[in-house]
């Protein structure tokens, strides 16, 4: 048994202190915001009954140091614990915490330190269940698979205890050490599920034997690579010798070629120098070749270029008639070219200034459509504000309306709860006397007297007379719910301008408002039609842009017709005329409305046709086009008999100037050397050239041409034969001694491999020695666990009537529920359907993890009980669960001791008889 008494903290995590005061029985519900501390009180109550020096560091001490100040957290609690009334109080610090445990009863006791934590875990081990301690902490959204009845040792001994007719009577305590004492034993080879434990002395067992084998592999390996080491060495020094044996024979044909290759490099020096004289003697008959050619070919071109100059001469004197003709026919067409020039800038022009009047009135009718809409577009914004301030003056919009008709709705249902619960009082007498009544105003009597619903103590007067009226019990908060009630309906009322809780006015104004809203949609749909995508705040800008952009395109007119002046026409087209109207209307009407106006009105009466003028001069601009492309291309003002005659000219001067350096050329060479010298010496170094080339193919013919590359290879491979034959005995030296140095490191090998295999041979009998401790030991473990499952079955009547007489006032008096062998709960069962319980909703599954919970607080009582917590659950339950959910807790506070802590105070309100304490007056000691 655990009853709490008091429960002090100081400077625990954000708390700075904190006092709560419990009553022995019933519900205490402390309520207060979210971090507010009142987790914190519940953490720092099981801190306080864990087994953890006060001088710990560990982290389950290390939430409550604040981080905001250098303090140490401070927990006492006044406690019973079975028959021991106690008072611990324990403060945190590292390596210098205090603990003091004052025992009042059954005798005094004093003790401080150390020997405080020591007795007071003995007391709670003494006196208190911890695995229901543990059941009995019910927090916000645990599932129903983080509890299982059946492991609670006091269910279960209070159970065993009601069932037990015929069996001797059990020590709890020892049938518990016995069990426990088996679950060591089996835990010391397997896992919770019968697979070895990975920590285990089976598992153990099994990796000593099978090191002890990698150790055996290991020198068995050993032991072979130093045969092997030895059988290598053996081999290498044979092969050592046997290249020994053929280094004499490498070097007599070394020798041998290196004779040959002495021969053959004489002649082929000799070779050699016949083949520099043949050399010699073509480059001087290519010499002397080449001044032949050279020779022939100046002469050559010399009489060419003569007769070149002859023919140009003669083609220069037709040309040159055919280029004066063509210069005068080029000065008539010249003066017929500028005269249509001037035709084509004085139509282009007045092509700009048809397009010019044409853009001033299109502007024009821009300005006149963009001043319309922006008036229209003004019109449809002043009615829409008009509606939007009736649509924001009416408060009853649909949401407003909804918590209305909810609120109205609260009320009448807390009046009917209160008039139905309440302690009804006919009170009859002469009609119009007066009844005083100490809760309000005095009462008038009517004709058949008045009636009166009393929830709470109530005193009336009747003259000399006083009644007191009192219900059999206090039923003060379903009066409390109408006045809570009244009051949000009033404050409603308020908000909607409404002069009673009626739902016909509020109706009426919400239907006000949603046509209002309606017709505001309408002219926003409407605006937004006519402003598109640029703005309603654009909207006056537009129009007096178009203006501007009229007034813009009057100037660009004005500077055109300016221009088309400055070309001093003789009769000037009809289309200036009007041109010279339109832009006079810019200085006759200053308003940009009246102007926009009078050039639309100048336009439709003056009868001037701007697309016939248009057409003809786009057809005069093409004709005069026609004429100056008919005219001959000039390609850089000279025509194809000029360049004939200029390009004539010009090679006749390149002629006759190479023509006289050639033959001046030709005159020097014979000067220097006569064309007969050099044919003769030309022939004779053709002669000189034969006779060496002859002498060279002889000695190739004598010697052999490729004799020396092949001397020179053969004597390459006899001396590459003699260094490979000395480096494989290096080689093999290398290995050799390798190999010798792996043996050296491989010495004791043989020992090493019969060191392991007795190793390995250990270790086996070891593991089967484990193996048939563990398969006892499991045997053993699934005989006790078979047993306490068939007395589980036996556990399952008694809690399932605990159970379903709890859950009957939340799920309805036809549900019942199956259960598993741990007393899990399966499936719930209503109308004949059966649900699995981890299918129904999360409030559901959190209501029946609290029944199961309190269900096991029914069955433990007396002696056994603990403070049930509850901290901050059923968040997920409707208001009719909770009010079934806050009956069977006011049930249980009869004979428990139930804290709860919540965010939400109204979701604890209606237990009857709960003591409530808001977190910050828990503080505020």
């Amino acid at each position: 048994m655990l009853i709490l008494h008091s429960l002090t903290l100081k400077n625990v995590a954000g708390v700075d202190a904190a006092r709560i005061e419990l009553a022995e029985r019933g519900v205490s519900v402390i309520y207060g915001p979210n971090e507010a501390g009142k987790t914190t009180l519940l953490k720092a109550f099981e801190t306080l009954l864990r087994d953890i020096k006060v001088g710990s560091s560990a982290k389950a001490v290390q939430w409550m140091y604040p981080r905001q100040a250098d303090v140490s957290p401070e927990i006492s609690a006044e406690m019973t614990v079975g028959d021991y009334e106690l008072r611990v109080t324990k403060m945190y610090k590292q390596r210098a915490g205090q603990a003091t445990l004052q025992v009042s009863a059954p005798q005094v006791e004093n003790l401080t330190g150390r020997q405080a934590e020591e007795r007071l875990q003995e007391i709670l081990s003494e006196g208190m269940d911890r695995t229901l301690r543990d059941a009995l902490t019910i927090r916000q959204g645990e599932s129903l698979k983080t509890f299982v009845a059946a492991d609670v040792d006091s269910l279960a001994q209070a159970l065993e205890d009601d069932d037990a007719v015929d069996s001797a009577p059990q020590s709890a305590d020892a049938s518990s050490e016995l069990l426990n004492r088996v679950y060591k034993e089996y835990k010391r080879y397997f896992t919770d599920g019968g697979a070895e434990s990975n920590k285990g002395e089976l598992r153990t067992a099994r990796r000593a034997v099978e090191e002890a084998q990698e150790v055996a592999d290991v020198a068995q390996q050993n032991y072979a690579a130093a045969q092997g080491h030895i059988e290598a060495i053996d081999q290498l020094t044979q092969s050592i010798e046997e290249q020994k044996a053929n280094i004499p024979a490498a070097h007599q044909e070394l020798e041998k070629r290196k004779l040959e290759l002495a021969e053959a490099e004489a002649v082929e020096q000799k070779r050699q120098k016949l083949e520099a004289i043949a050399r010699a003697a073509e480059s001087q008959r290519e010499v002397a070749e080449s001044r032949v050619v050279a020779r022939r070919e100046l002469i050559a071109d010399v009489g060419a270029l003569g007769e070149k100059i002859s023919e140009l001469e003669s083609g220069l004197v037709a040309s040159r008639e055919r280029f004066d003709s063509e210069q005068q026919s080029a000065r008539e067409q010249a003066q017929r070219r500028e005269a249509k020039m001037r035709e084509l800038d004085e139509s282009e022009l007045l092509l700009a200034v048809v397009s010019g009047v044409e853009e001033v009135q299109e502007r024009a009718h821009q300005a006149i459509a963009a001043h319309r809409l922006s008036v229209e577009i003004a019109e449809l914004m002043e009615q829409r504000a008009k509606v939007k301030e009736a649509v924001d003056g009416n408060p009853a919009t649909p949401k407003k309306l909804a918590s209305f008709r909810e609120t109205v709705a609260q009320l009448r249902t807390a009046e009917r709860f209160r008039d139905s619960v309440a302690t009804s009082v006919h009170i009859d007498g002469p009609s119009g006397a007066t009844i005083g009544d100490e809760a309000g105003e005095d009462l008038e009597l009517a004709v058949d007297g008045v009636q009166i619903h009393v929830t709470s103590r109530r005193k009336l007067s009747l003259g000399e007379y006083t009644v007191t009226v009192t219900p059999s019990q206090d039923l003060s908060q379903s009066e409390t719910d109408v006045q809570r009630a009244t009051k949000d309906v009033d404050k409603l009322c308020a908000e909607l301008g409404l002069e009673s809780p009626e739902l016909g006015p509020a109706e009426s104004k919400a239907a006000l408002r949603e046509k209002a809203a309606e017709e505001l949609q309408q002219l926003q749909t409407k605006l937004a039609s006519k402003v598109g995508d640029r703005g309603e705040e654009n909207v006056g800008t537009r129009a007096e842009g178009a203006a501007e952009s009229m007034a813009r395109s009057l100037d660009s007119l004005q500077e055109l017709v300016t221009e088309y002046d400055e070309l001093e026409v003789e009769k000037p087209h009809d289309l200036l005329k009007h041109a010279r109207k339109l832009y006079a209307v810019k200085y006759t009407n200053t308003d940009p409305v009246e102007r926009t106006a009078a050039i639309t009105q100048l336009s439709e009466e003056s009868g001037f046709d701007v697309n016939a003028a248009r057409e003809e001069v786009q057809r005069w601009n093409a004709q005069v086009k026609d004429f100056v492309r008919s005219l001959p291309e000039r390609d850089g003002g000279m025509s194809e008999v000029q360049k004939k005659y200029f390009s004539l000219e010009a090679e006749l001067e390149q002629v006759q100037a190479s023509h006289h350096s050639k033959a001046e050329t030709l005159s020097i060479a014979r000067e220097d050397s006569s064309d007969e010298d050099l044919e003769q010496e030309h022939k004779v170094a053709a002669e000189a050239f034969g006779q060496a080339k002859q002498a060279l193919e002889q000695a190739e013919q004598s010697g052999g041409a490729d004799s020396v590359q092949l001397v020179r290879e053969k004597f390459d491979g006899a001396e590459a034969r003699v260094q490979q034959i000395d480096n494989r005995i290096q080689e093999l030296k290398l290995d050799r001694a390798q190999r010798e140095g792996q043996l050296e490191r491989g010495y004791g090998a043989a020992s090493e491999k019969e060191e392991a295999d007795r190793e390995l041979k250990t270790q086996e009998l070891a593991l089967q020695k484990v193996q048939a401790q563990a398969a006892a030991a499991k045997l053993l473990h699934e005989t006790i666990e078979g047993a306490r499952a068939a007395l589980r079955a036996q556990y399952e009547k008694p809690f399932k009537q605990a159970f379903e007489s709890l859950a009957g006032a939340v799920f309805g008096n036809g549900t019942s529920f199956t259960f598993g062998t741990d007393l899990s709960i399966e499936k719930r069962v209503r109308g004949g359907v059966d649900i699995e319980a981890d299918a129904l909703s999360g409030g559901a599954q959190e209501q029946m993890m609290m029944l199961a919970r309190l269900a096991v607080a029914t069955l433990v009582s007396g002696g056994d009980s603990v403070p049930i917590f509850i901290d901050d659950a059923l968040g997920f339950s409707d208001p009719h669960r909770m009010k079934s959910m806050n009956a069977v807790l006011g049930r249980l506070g009869r004979d428990h001791q139930i804290i709860v802590l919540t965010c939400d105070v109204d979701r604890f309100d209606s237990i009857a008889g709960a003591a409530q304490h808001s977190i910050e007056s828990v503080k505020s000691v």
